[in-house]
């Protein structure tokens, strides 16, 4: 964590978001951008980072205010429980807490603490984390400004478990203004985490993004219809978003919205 905290506070000292962002991209891409006529879709990634000012973004990205939002769209029994929240780490009261559950700060991406069994879990050592999550702004770290003015706070909810006893697949909905067009999916994101790509027709795509392809092919989510159907009312208001949703039994759970994924 301390590296960590040194980079973040180098970074912090560069006030120039135009500047970042174009080494970032030119690193990454290895082309120069053009962030103010965006063609390709990093490009437009990039538009929405530096000059999208829509406020709605940062309650949307808020892991907690954005529940709101989610059940207005689609319905209360998509939205997991919060079982508890605070700006306090020291407040939390595992003894109440269910013996498995996540952890997530709502003010960034990334942030969370997996405890699969609380009765081996180090808890002095989840709250230093938890301060450390608070203690970062997580537009800092990327410029992406839809996180600039969220409220850092510490969320606790049920951590999912699929039939087969395993933390499930995450499946992660790309929507353009209402349409998918293609469906991320990431295995094993505690461990040996790899991501495939399929299509609407779920067909598998040719390309990786961050993370090694799943060698084998991936089933088909039992509720994918319905997870279409989600992802299109969530995303019809939005140029681009993608949704993440869980798929267990007959069960459809809403995860976050992402506006500029993996930073790109």
């Amino acid at each position: 964590m301390l590296f960590k905290k040194i980079q973040y506070n180098l970074l912090k000292l560069i006030k120039n978001d135009f500047l970042i962002e174009f080494f970032r991209y030119l690193i990454r891409h290895n082309r120069i951008p053009n962030f103010k006529s965006p063609k390709t879709f990093n490009e437009k990634l990039a538009h929405c980072k530096l000059y999208n000012k829509n406020e709605l973004y940062a309650s949307l990205c808020d892991k907690y205010l954005v529940k709101d939002y989610v059940r207005n769209k689609i319905g209360n029994e998509y939205v997991l429980e919060t079982l508890f929240i605070t700006s306090n780490p020291d407040t939390i009261p595992f003894d109440d807490l269910p013996n498995s559950f996540i952890i997530k700060a709502t003010h960034g991406s990334g942030w969370n603490i997996i405890v699969k069994n609380k009765k081996q879990a180090n808890l002095s050592e989840i709250i230093k984390k938890c301060n450390f999550f608070l203690s970062m702004n997580y537009y800092y770290l990327g410029r992406e400004r839809q996180y600039r003015n969220i409220k850092p706070q510490i969320m606790i909810e049920k951590l999912l478990i699929d039939e087969n006893g395993d933390i499930p697949k995450d499946y992660k909905f790309f929507s353009f203004n209402g349409n998918v067009k293609f469906i991320q999916v990431d295995i094993d994101r505690d461990g040996n985490h790899r991501r495939n790509f399929y299509d609407y027709e779920w067909e598998r795509m040719p390309f990786e993004l961050n993370y090694p392809s799943y060698e084998y092919n991936i089933d088909k989510p039992m509720n994918f219809n319905k997870m279409l159907e989600i992802s299109k009312k969530i995303g019809k208001e939005f140029n681009f978003t993608r949704i993440y949703l869980n798929s267990i039994l007959n069960n459809v759970y809403f995860g976050e919205i992402t506006f500029t994924p993996e930073n790109n």
